[in-house]
């Protein structure tokens, strides 16, 4: 094959890729107003406005024990940057979070603002672990695994070694992790661990810690 033909067929690939992803943004798009649905209920973003004209300090974390955050990170960012069709500037109010013009930046684009939650079935702290710069949960139910909580690691080892993950537990180690996180970035989406709520039957939540 000649260098050519060789550029050619990578040329052609890319604007395949291209293609694909600007397909993919379409769908997205008809999915979520085709119909009148929302990931994010507009009243959410009206206090955001609110909370920007009357110039109070706040950070945003989105927590769900289910699958969707992807499509909530993807709305959210569009309002960010000006591009969500309710607050994009035709025939309605544009409005920016995206560092611009002195603005907070909430767009949720780094690994670091990405974590979730493995719980065992109990109160103890001990058993909690928060796993931060991913979604990718690689133990599904701690809870019928043989593995002792301080092993969580070595399912994330190769990330953690490279620095793209870290791992936290116990209050303090968590809270100021959170902390620590929020004032970095403003943002943050956490998976929680479903399954460990089931199997305590939906008495042992979502993890909450305050400073008192």
């Amino acid at each position: 094959m000649s260098q050519l033909e060789d550029e050619t067929l990578s040329g052609r690939d890319q604007k395949e890729e291209v293609d694909q992803d600007l397909q993919n943004e379409f769908y997205k798009w008809m999915d979520l107003f085709s119909e009148g649905k929302y990931n994010i209920v507009p009243g959410f973003f009206k206090l955001l406005v609110y909370l920007k004209k009357t110039k109070r300090d706040f950070a945003i974390v989105f927590r769900t024990f289910g699958h969707d955050l992807p499509d909530v990170i993807w709305e959210f960012n569009k309002f960010c940057s000006g591009e969500h069709p309710c607050y994009n500037g035709q025939g309605c109010a544009k409005v920016m979070f995206d560092g611009s013009k002195g603005t907070k930046d909430l767009r949720i684009s780094a690994k670091t603002q990405n974590a979730l939650f493995y719980r065992r079935d109990g109160p103890e702290i001990t058993q909690t672990q928060f796993v931060v710069g991913t979604h990718n949960r690689q133990i599904q139910n701690l809870n019928e695994s043989a593995d002792e909580p301080e092993q969580v690691e070595d399912f994330y080892r190769g990330e953690i070694e490279e620095g793209n993950i870290e791992v936290f537990r116990d209050f303090g180690e968590i809270f100021n992790s959170m902390r620590k996180l929020v004032r970095q970035r403003a943002s943050l989406a956490i998976q929680d661990d479903y399954l460990a709520y089931r199997d305590s039957d939906y008495e042992v939540g979502k993890l909450f810690i305050i400073d008192q």
